[in-house]
């Protein structure tokens, strides 16, 4: 056999063969689909064309915050979450920086102005309080709502502008944890982020 730049003619058949095989699993895994992109904007039903937050549920819909509220996607249609029921709260502002799908029939959402939780069984909304004290809201104690993180033990880490909380669902209590820092290992008193 004769070689081929010093590699067998063998070798570049051998390559060839793998080469057609894995070209030929990726255009049968895609089913002959087209891989199009498909743009929403308010001209298909969102509420604002600027989507700050998206996250899926255990049901397979697809919630959106945005900076005029949020929406709902079921796979064809666009819901924007207006009218709550009756013994629900009212959100102050529909800038919604962030939602998080919590479990069953629950999100947790970070608006400008505190964290709400939404049932999307009931379509009611409920206020977070992360004071011990329910006469002051989330606005007056922390000033802005940057990022929540669930995490695995079902608590919710919420940054904000003043202090990181660590919210019990359960309990339906926070904890400062910049305040009750026996070590000082937090000294921010801004966390903008979480990962």
């Amino acid at each position: 056999m004769k070689n081929l730049n010093g590699l067998p003619k063998i070798f570049f058949f051998f390559l060839s063969i793998v080469f057609f095989l894995k070209v030929s699993s990726v255009i049968s895994y895609t089913g002959g689909q087209s891989n199009e992109t498909v743009h929403y904007t308010v001209d298909q039903g969102l509420s604002s064309n600027i989507v700050n937050s998206i996250c899926q549920d255990e049901n397979g819909f697809i919630w959106f915050g945005t900076n005029e509220g949020l929406n709902r996607f079921d796979g064809y249609n666009i819901e924007v979450i207006k009218n709550p029921a009756p013994d629900s709260v009212r959100i102050k502002s529909d800038f919604l920086r962030q939602v998080i799908f919590y479990s069953k029939d629950k999100l947790f959402l970070a608006a400008q102005n505190g964290v709400y939780e939404f049932d999307s069984r009931k379509y009611s909304f409920g206020k977070i309080f992360l004071t011990h004290s329910r006469k002051f809201s989330v606005n007056r104690q922390t000033k802005r709502i940057y990022r929540m993180l669930k995490l695995r033990n079902g608590k919710l880490l919420i940054s904000t502008s003043s202090s990181l909380f660590e919210y019990d669902h359960a309990k339906e209590r926070a904890k400062d944890l910049l305040k009750e820092n026996k070590y000082k290992v937090l000294r921010e008193k801004t966390i903008k982020n979480l990962a």
